[in-house]
């Protein structure tokens, strides 16, 4: 099999499985409950979260929306996403408005592959915090799902004109142009996010197949050692090399 199968077929897995070792289904909830999915495990934390406005004269209020917030935050941790969906929007109709919450009912939407709608209420959040990076990311990511690049592409930049040392924007900027087949724009992404983090996997994984799709073999089999150097058991940058070397192509 040649190489360029191999990557072709590696992207296909990459495309509908991100990140390489995760299918797409068990990333996006990974991703999403260790990400952004820090759920408040005690009475404490719960009460002083932004979620919960709680003006004190309403104790009898506050102890519905507490429970409300508990047994949501509950089925969320136990992947139970429309359950706990049902629960955040029964304390938004209450008349709470936070961007904590916006930012919970997106994530269930998001889990829920409802992307459209969980971009809906990511903007909410936005609408309250405009410099939130998760909630911009998240929009992003989900334009992304929905292969709308053009989308994807401000909102990534959104991203990074708030946080420019965000490495996940550079490198979903670099992974959108690759998809565009624009290779030069995302090599140059790719090389922003290197700069701040030079040992990430994907990054390099990525760096490695652009310059195989420019022909620069010698480079794309040097960032494929970089995989291994962070992850010696990386397995396609170990069939890519294997193949570079079998086809002599360097």
């Amino acid at each position: 099999m040649s190489l360029k199968r191999i990557l072709l077929l590696s992207l296909v897995v990459v495309f509908l499985f991100e990140p390489i070792s995760c299918s797409r289904e068990l990333y996006h909830r990974g991703l999403v409950r260790g990400k952004l999915g820090n759920i408040l495990k005690n009475t404490q934390e719960i009460r002083s979260s932004t979620i919960y406005q709680r003006p004190e004269e309403m104790v009898k209020k506050e102890d519905k929306l507490y429970q409300l917030y508990q047994r949501a935050n509950y089925f969320y941790q136990q992947g139970n996403y429309n359950l706990s969906l049902n629960l955040y929007q029964k304390i938004k109709e209450s008349g709470q408005n936070t961007e904590t919450l916006h930012f919970k009912i997106g994530n269930n939407f998001f889990l829920l592959s409802d992307y459209q709608k969980a971009i809906d209420s990511y903007s909410l959040a936005i609408q309250l915090d405009n410099k939130n990076t998760e909630s911009l990311f998240w929009i992003a990511y989900s334009y992304y799902v929905l292969e709308d690049f053009g989308q994807a592409t401000t909102w990534f930049n959104n991203l990074i004109s708030v946080d420019d040392q965000n490495t996940e924007g550079y490198y979903w900027l670099g992974v959108i142009n690759f998809n565009l087949s624009r290779y030069r724009n995302a090599q140059k992404h790719f090389d922003k996010a290197l700069l701040i983090d030079p040992d990430n996997v994907d990054v390099n994984y990525w760096k490695a197949i652009v310059f195989y799709f420019l022909n620069d073999y010698s480079s794309s089999k040097h960032f494929f050692q970089k995989v291994l150097e962070v992850d010696p058991h990386n397995f396609y940058a170990l069939k890519s090399l294997n193949s570079i070397y079998k086809e002599n192509i360097i």
